[in-house]
């Protein structure tokens, strides 16, 4: 039988707004961040372009996709109404939606997270940074999987998750208490990974100008922690006997803009040299189709050897933080547009290029 729509009102017209705005927005960020480090990687122009967090963003990107879509399909079968105006197919089926959103939400979180981790580790070989950065892709893991596990065996059968009338349910107060902790481990985890990465930029030899931007960068996910206390009011209304659809509305909502937050503080540092590449790129493109124009108007053109500057190469570390970030100087973009010269200068022919 055809369970019908609700009209979203208030908090579920807000829910919706958010999440389309949200959603979209972290898509192009995350999806450039893809785009851009997977063509790194197959033009050869950065050796280490691609690699785990990016995987992790990508896969992670799915997962929160598919949350905003359970969210914005659920909100319009009461999630964010209450339950005088909702009849029980209604309640059962946004309380489905719900279900399959809490899923979707512990798979991105996890994949967000151990993202911006694994990209951390790859700024530095310097093990006692390591050691935190594991820490926060294991507590995220543990904190994520546990309560998906509660909730998956909390009915019998599954399906009473939604519907009591089909099985028994357990002390739903279970997964109020499990959440406090989750929100607790996500604001740890969190400052844990904005914290790392201004020492390490601290110990970076570039003037002052450049680190605080980098700072900045890759910190913004402190923010995300923002939405994990701003949540913890709600978390209440998991076993609330009355309006638990209006009020789980508000918790989904903080979930969106946590994750949206992740997404786009882990996608903004891979996407810092992309700028300077591109433009660097189109600039050599065009020195070189007005080289072929003269040379066409000349008889002989006279041959000049292509000579490249040895890049210049400081400890392990800085070099693997230099290439990730796109710092000038050390950078592999400095590398990277040696490498675009060099396939321009060559021609077709050339574009079986070697890294240096």
């Amino acid at each position: 039988m055809a369970v019908e729509v609700v009209e979203p009102e208030g908090l579920a017209q807000i829910l919706i707004g958010f999440t389309w705005a949200l959603g979209i927005i972290t898509v192009i960020i995350v999806g450039a961040r893809v785009w851009f480090r997977y063509w790194l990687r197959i033009t050869r122009i950065e050796a280490n372009g691609w690699g785990w967090d990016d995987w992790l963003a990508g896969f992670g990107l799915l997962a929160f996709v598919a949350a905003c879509c359970f969210t914005i399909v659920g909100a319009y079968y009461g999630v964010g109404t209450r339950d005088s105006k909702l009849n029980a197919s209604q309640k059962a089926l946004a309380l489905e939606f719900v279900f399959f959103f809490q899923l979707a939400e512990a798979a991105f979180t996890i994949l967000v997270k151990a993202s911006i981790a694994v990209f951390l580790i790859r700024l530095t070989t310097q093990r006692r940074y390591h050691y935190p950065l594991w820490f926060v892709i294991i507590a995220t893991i543990a904190g994520c999987v546990v309560p998906g596990v509660v909730v998956i065996t909390l009915c019998k059968p599954l399906a009473a998750q939604w519907d009591p009338s089909l099985g028994t349910c357990g002390d739903y107060s279970i997964i109020t208490k499990l959440s406090y902790a989750v929100s607790v481990i996500t604001v740890v985890t969190d400052w844990t990974c904005a914290i790392i990465p201004i020492i390490l930029i601290r110990r970076l030899n570039i003037p002052p100008h450049q680190k605080l931007p980098l700072m900045i960068t890759l910190s913004l996910g402190v923010f995300a922690s923002l939405a994990s206390i701003g949540r913890m009011p709600y978390l209440k209304y998991y076993d609330a006997e009355e309006d638990r659809l209006y009020g789980e509305a508000n918790i989904i909502l903080w979930c969106i803009i946590e994750g949206a937050l992740a997404f786009i503080a882990g996608s903004l540092p891979p996407l810092r040299k992309a700028p300077g590449i591109w433009i660097e790129k189109l600039r050599t493109t065009v020195n070189s189709s007005q080289q072929s124009r003269s040379h066409i108007q000349l008889e002989d053109p006279p041959a000049e050897p292509i000579r490249h500057q040895p890049v210049a190469k400081g400890p392990e570390d800085n070099d693997s933080q230099h290439s990730l970030l796109g710092e000038p100087g050390k950078s592999s973009s400095g590398i990277a547009l040696q490498e675009i010269s060099r396939a321009n200068s060559r021609g077709p022919e050339g574009n079986d290029f070697s890294l240096k």
